[in-house]
Order: structure tokens, then C-alpha cells, then sequence
């Protein structure tokens, strides 16, 4: 056994298993998997177009339920200060989410 061998060859080395039919049919090896080969091959187009970031709803319904939500909430806003002035105050947020929406609709 060759001590000055066994020292410097690297760690890769010493864990590879070396298998006999597979070094006697390397060429075979070669032949059926192309592993060792540099050809590379262009990948068929995909049939159809996939949307990424597509909308499931057409804008036009997008602003219609805009609208719906300003009608809405300016209705259950007139309403609760028609009971009280400051039952209003309650629709506040409401009307946050509903101005902050429509800088999604821009």
C-alpha cells in the first residue's frame, strides 16, 4: 500500500466507488446517455400563451363594483346620520377602504 498515495489524493477520490462493467463500458455508457456531450437542444414552444399575472374580471366590472361600493357606503352613511350626526363617524374607515380602492382603479 502506498502511504504517500493515500495522503494526497483528495476526499472525492476516497469516496467514489469504482465500479468494474461500468469503466469496461464507458463507451456505451457514452453513447446511450450523451452525458459527456456539449450538444444542446432547443426546447419545443409551449401551445398556448399562460397569462402570468392575468385579471380574472374585465375593468369595466371591476369599476361597476366601484361603484356599487360608493353608492353603498354613501347610503349607510346618510342613513346612520340621519339617526344620529355622529353614527357617521362609525363609516369612517369604510370610506377609507373604499378611497383607497380606487387608486387600484387608475
Amino acid at each position: 500500500m502506498d502511504v504517500l498515495y493515500e495522503l494526497t489524493r483528495d476526499l472525492y477520490e476516497k469516496q467514489r466507488v469504482s465500479d468494474k462493467y461500468l469503466e469496461e463500458h464507458d463507451e456505451d455508457n457514452q453513447l446511450l446517455n450523451q452525458y459527456y456531450s456539449n450538444a444542446y437542444y432547443k426546447a419545443k414552444p409551449i401551445a398556448f400563451n399562460i397569462p402570468v399575472y392575468g385579471l380574472p374580471y374585465a375593468p369595466v366590472s371591476l369599476r361597476k363594483v366601484f361603484r356599487k361600493m360608493v353608492i353603498n357606503t354613501s347610503v349607510v352613511t346618510l342613513a346612520l346620520s340621519m339617526v344620529n350626526p355622529y353614527l357617521s363617524l362609525l363609516m369612517a374607515y369604510d370610506i377609507y377602504l373604499v378611497l383607497s380602492t380606487s387608486r387600484l382603479l387608475n
